[in-house]
């Protein structure tokens, strides 16, 4: 029984020293093409055929039809201000996605100040492709001041983390 063993162990290095002149020349042929090495050409296009794809584009306190945010919705990273301290009841989180195959275990994950708050775990059901939204509410009462921090994972892939500022400003 040690011969297949043996014979495999022989063939493994010899499959190797084949595969790197053959990797070396594919390498050597996209650079001459202007392509990055180890870049299919999907992943030149932004994505993998495959992969899914998922970005948080804005946060805002409302949100209009179509899954489109509002006028006053700010990127990820900016600080999102509000005129009264009990005007803001909700968070949303816009994001664009592509790729996604339905019934994905699906999370996403607020926290705010690092501390966790709210987790919603679903099968993916909002189409292959499109724009959406996913908040996060404080149950009737006012979202308090402070950072707030999204994440959104795909099979336990993380696809996105964004995060706001929320502040009350008193216009």
């Amino acid at each position: 029984m040690r011969a297949p063993a043996d014979r495999e162990a022989v063939r493994r290095p010899l499959l190797a020293l084949l595969a790197v002149p053959l990797v070396t020349l594919a390498l050597a042929a996209g650079a001459a093409a202007g392509v990055a090495p180890g870049v299919s050409p999907a992943e030149r296009e932004g994505t993998t055929a495959a992969s899914p794809w998922l970005r948080v584009v804005a946060f805002a306190g409302t949100t209009r039809s179509g899954a489109r945010q509002p006028a006053d919705a700010v990127k990820p990273g900016g600080t999102y201000g509000s005129c009264r301290l009990d005007d803001l009841e909700r968070l949303y989180a816009f994001v664009r996605f592509r790729n996604m195959r339905a019934g994905g275990a699906t999370s996403v994950a607020w926290a705010l100040e690092g501390t966790e708050i709210f987790v919603d775990r679903f099968g993916w059901d909002l189409g292959a492709r499109g724009r959406g939204f996913f908040f996060v509410h404080a149950g009737g009462d006012t979202m308090p001041d402070g950072h707030y921090t999204v994440e959104i994972r795909v099979a336990g892939k993380l696809l996105a983390r964004a995060s706001v500022t929320r502040v009350t400003q008193y216009c």
